[in-house]
């Protein structure tokens, strides 16, 4: 019985060693979001991108685009994959953003409310449309934003009808109304 004992005793002692160190040094537990540094951008660009991924993929039902860090996942995309010439348009094209709030409202676009930031990105979208290359950063960052955000776990898992192991294939599968769409 003795030795019974000791058994549990010591495995007690080493359940204790190794929980208690995890639990105290563990922060992935706590609820505060981490602040995100930007790799590419400064921070003034980062705040304009955060609210123009926020007019584009507003909360609702769904995250919202920056709920699911696509701005973090645009940034690294910037700054390690695009070409120097994509990088420097990109970059370009988030300042004029913010350069128009400024000249049209007073205030950078990050500082906007909702409504503005909504009416000024169409006003960009319709003023670069005259330009040369219609609707360059409009249609980068919409592509850009698309494309990050249905990638990411959260929205593909819990927004989209996600199959792990797909069954057959139904071109005419009837959908009802309000059924989330399917994931890619």
């Amino acid at each position: 019985m003795k030795r019974r004992d000791a058994l549990k005793g010591s495995a007690a002692i080493f359940t204790l060693l190794g929980t208690v160190p995890g639990l105290i040094l563990n922060t992935s537990c706590s609820s505060d979001k981490p602040k995100w540094t930007a790799v590419a951008f400064n921070d003034t660009q980062g705040q304009v991108l955060q609210s123009a991924l926020d007019v584009l993929i507003p909360r609702s039902a769904a995250p919202s685009a920056t709920d699911v860090n696509t701005h973090g996942l645009i940034d690294e995309q910037v700054a390690q994959i695009f070409s120097e010439k994509r990088k420097t348009a990109f970059l370009s094209a988030v300042d004029r953003l913010n350069d128009l709030a400024q000249s049209v409202k007073g205030s950078d676009y990050h500082e906007l409310e909702i409504e503005d930031q909504n009416e000024l990105m169409l006003q960009f979208v319709d003023d670069e449309e005259g330009q040369e290359k219609k609707g360059q950063f409009y249609n980068l960052i919409k592509g850009q934003t698309l494309t990050c955000y249905f990638r990411t776990e959260e929205v593909c898992t819990k927004v989209l009808n996600h199959v792990a192991i797909p069954g057959r294939y139904d071109g005419c599968a009837d959908l009802e109304p309000n059924q989330p769409l399917w994931a890619e």
